[in-house]
């Protein structure tokens, strides 16, 4: 009769994420994986402990997914803990998630020739038109704009080209017909 020798588990860490990476909730949920390290890490993996505060207030945390509680203020920083024990070792590791305002939105746009118009709004063979573009929106939104120009005839196949234009904070547009 043969035995067998059991291939030993050697399991040196549990990693969660980028230690130097910033995990943002703008969504109310982030998830985050375990990384076993190791040798003969048996599968399926073993169950991982997970905890998550901001020091005060606890999160919801279940297989990684980590839901922020209502009414958390922008700028909070949550340590997610998670830990896992194989043959009686125990390995922990941490992230932390950082509360982001959600990114500004545009409300309106408003793009309107400055000059080079007749009064029927047409302009002149040769002649050059100047348009100006108004973004409004949330704080901190981008007044950036990025112009193209439609060719070919009115109702027919046209070709929409990307044009240089002044993408500050009040763009313009010359363009020459």
């Amino acid at each position: 009769m043969k035995v067998r020798a059991e291939t030993p588990v050697i399991f040196t860490g549990i990693t969660i994420g980028d230690s130097s990476a910033v995990y943002s909730a703008n969504a109310h949920t982030v998830t985050l994986t375990p990384t076993f390290e190791g040798k003969n890490i048996p599968s399926p993996t073993p169950t991982v402990m997970w905890n998550a505060t901001d020091g005060t207030t606890a999160a919801s945390i279940s297989n990684g997914v980590l839901s922020i509680p209502a009414g958390v203020a922008v700028g909070t920083v949550f340590t997610v803990t998670a830990s896992a024990v194989i043959n009686g070792v125990t390995h922990t590791d941490s992230a932390t998630v950082t509360i982001l305002a959600e990114a500004p939105k545009v409300t309106a746009l408003a793009v309107t020739a400055t000059s080079g118009l007749d009064s029927n709004d047409e302009a002149s063979a040769g002649g050059t038109v100047v348009f100006t573009a108004a973004v409004t929106g949330d704080v901190g939104v981008s007044k950036a704009v990025t112009w193209a120009v439609k060719t070919g005839a009115e109702n027919a196949a046209s070709t929409y080209t990307t044009i240089a234009g002044d993408t500050s904070v009040n763009p313009t547009l010359t363009l020459t017909i």
